[in-house]
């Protein structure tokens, strides 16, 4: 499933998505398939049923990130001249969220992208041996 386009890259970078790359439309398409791909990955890493049957809202803007910084790392521009180093660490921060949410440590609901409407907060438990402390003082 794709979580962004080549126009959300333009409108949120504007001219420097030309700069980073001069076959524009052929690489950002593969830039917003590689990125969506990447990000299915965390969140089938995470139990999510893919595809999300609801795109939680700030998942797009992750994957326009990650989009832009394979483009520029692609094109070879990590001068940190004009912003390159804030995209290396959106991307970096966008990444770190996805691996959280892979190993549990973000609950969004059900877990499939689904927003539990009634204000309820879900619960999770996990059941284990319980310890036998008897014979212990």
């Amino acid at each position: 499933m794709a979580y962004c386009t080549p126009q959300d890259l333009q409108s949120r970078y504007g001219t420097k998505i030309q700069k980073w790359n001069s076959d524009v439309e052929g690489a950002l398409q593969k830039a917003c398939d590689d990125a969506s791909a990447e990000i299915d990955g965390y969140l089938s890493l995470a139990g999510a049923t893919l595809p999300l049957a609801v795109v939680p809202p700030y998942l797009p803007g992750y994957a326009i990130d990650m989009a832009a910084y394979l483009l520029l790392v692609r094109s070879g521009f990590l001068s940190g001249s004009e912003g390159e180093e804030e995209l290396s660490k959106r991307a970096t921060a966008a990444r770190t969220f996805f691996e959280k949410w892979a190993e549990g440590r973000f609950d969004t609901g059900d877990r499939d992208g689904a927003v539990l409407g009634d204000g309820r907060k879900q619960v999770r438990y996990t059941s284990g041996h319980k310890l036998d402390l008897r014979g212990y003082r």
